[in-house]
């Protein structure tokens, strides 16, 4: 009986000591600041030994811009998380272009780049794939195929490369900006000159429509217009900001292609960081995604509102019309990409689903 009680009397002292020892560290953990949290989540950050420096570039040299934003909030985010050990050395449109700065990461001469999937293409091929006009049916789809299997094998492969994506982000939706004559239907298009990217996928579309693709750099482009070299240009909305106002008369908003931007980092280098510096990162990266895809969309409402103020018309037109001519060169693109993984078709079959309608609450969201 005796040790039945003294049994009892333990279990009771062992359950009382548990859960006041359970709720004081639970309190303890709730009453911390901020930063107490963060450190608590994202590792001790005073096991950061040795400052780090991450050289990180952008081609684009206006501060104002998404790219720079974005890198700009993290270097200011990671400063903070890692109280001052984690040095962001920021380089904007001082480096080169995208493709010369994606090179220089690979080497690690420096350490992290966002860039647009434009110029992916020369590293590895599949991604292309972004220069499919109307694949995608909007942003949601596009993300969710790049933050989904597609994403995955696109990092894959770049980490043979030696280059290791850590987010995606919105870039543009691509119309076209021209001079005289507004461009509303296909028709519109035959006989006029219109700059392109440099993309095989981009001349063979512009040639089915009847204009004359011309591949041209971004920073030659102004002036070709502005002497009439030109008569318009495959671009995003945002070409206002770069003074073009001067020199165009509409847009078009076409939304023919949705690009995408990403952050990446060089492989080596980001292996040979504490586990608590990529935590960092990985944390201020993250948080960078999520404010982004708001700014986007303000930049967006701001952007339409640009050519209005300045007089200039901005249009959208009949989208199916040059859907419908764009898909009559789908069995073509699906050869010139290579695609033995079937990727076109997945990525077709996955926009099946947007806008999704939740089945008990007739609730339809687009995912951006």
């Amino acid at each position: 009986m005796n040790k039945k009680r003294i049994i009892t009397i333990s279990l009771v002292f062992i359950m009382v000591f548990t859960l006041v020892v359970f709720s004081s560290s639970k309190s303890i953990v709730y009453s911390m600041d901020l930063s107490e949290q963060e450190s608590v989540l994202l590792g001790d950050k005073d096991r950061i030994i040795k400052p780090i420096e991450m050289n990180v570039a952008t081609c684009w040299a206006t501060e104002a811009i998404a790219a720079n934003e974005v890198i700009e909030f993290m270097r200011i985010r990671i400063a903070d998380l890692s109280g001052g050990k984690i040095t962001l050395k920021t380089h904007f449109g001082t480096l080169g272009g995208e493709r010369q700065i994606i090179e220089s990461t690979m080497l690690n001469s420096i350490q992290g780049i966002h860039v647009t999937t434009g110029p992916l293409g020369a590293f590895v091929p599949i991604t292309e794939i972004f220069m499919i006009p109307f694949l995608f049916k909007d942003f949601g789809h596009a993300f969710a195929t790049v933050r989904g299997l597609f994403g995955q094998r696109i990092n894959e492969l770049l980490l043979e490369k030696n280059v290791r994506i850590l987010g995606w982000y919105v870039n543009c939706l691509r119309g076209i900006v021209g001079k005289g004559d507004i461009v509303m239907t296909v028709d519109d298009l035959k006989g006029k000159k219109i700059r392109i990217m440099e993309s095989n996928f981009l001349a063979k579309l512009y040639n089915h429509y009847g204009a004359i693709p011309t591949p041209m750099a971004f920073t030659e482009t102004f002036m070709a217009l502005q002497q009439g070299a030109l008569d318009g240009e495959q671009t995003a909305a945002g070409i206002i900001n770069f003074g073009y106002e001067s020199i165009i008369d509409w847009f078009c908003d076409l939304q023919e292609t949705y690009q995408l931007a990403f952050f990446a980092v060089n492989e080596d280098w980001w292996q040979s960081l504490p586990k608590e510096a990529r935590q960092i990162i990985t944390q201020a990266e993250i948080e960078a995604e999520n404010l982004h895809q708001y700014y986007a969309a303000e930049i967006a409402d701001t952007d339409k509102q640009s050519y209005l103020d300045h007089g200039l018309k901005y249009y959208e037109p009949n989208r199916d019309a040059f859907r419908e001519k764009a898909m009559e060169l789908y069995p073509e693109f699906r050869k010139m990409l290579g695609d033995d993984e079937g990727w076109v078709d997945w990525i077709v079959n996955l926009g099946e689903l947007y806008p999704y309608t939740f089945p008990r609450t007739n609730i339809t969201i687009d995912f951006y």
